[in-house]
């Protein structure tokens, strides 16, 4: 399956991380795979920013893990009516991160922090992608 990590930026679209982030790589070593067509856009770096406007391109993936740790950035890209309208948003198959433990959890993916991580995601993922 595809899925991928995002978090909200200030202006309505997000920042999808780079498989070789943590966030991203802690999908991988779960047999996640990032959308083809949202891993050319990283280049070098280690992440990529998706306007507002083209949120459509997270519909690439079969299920998101949405870090919505952040309230007034969370608003700005879950209020959009884009947003509203992508197929996983409507099938209910977005993880939502609102712990700040966890998100900070899922940005060090230490020995203490993995099995924490595993808990937390991997249940919510697993409904997710069974529907």
């Amino acid at each position: 399956s595809k899925v991928m990590l995002v978090d909200p930026d200030e202006d309505g679209g997000v920042y999808i991380f780079a498989p070789n982030d943590v966030r991203s790589r802690f999908l991988g070593d779960l047999g996640f795979e990032m959308p083809p067509e949202i891993e050319k856009l990283f280049g070098d770096q280690f992440y990529a920013q998706i306007s507002a406007e083209r949120l459509d391109l997270l519909d690439t993936a079969d299920a998101l893990v949405f870090v919505a740790t952040r309230k007034p950035q969370t608003k700005a890209t879950t209020g959009s009516r884009i947003y509203k309208n992508l197929r996983n948003v409507r099938e209910n198959r977005v993880v939502t991160i609102d712990d700040p433990d966890l998100a900070i959890a899922m940005s060090y993916s230490s020995v203490l922090s993995i099995p924490f991580q595993l808990g937390e995601v991997v249940p919510p993922l697993r409904a997710a992608l069974e529907g």
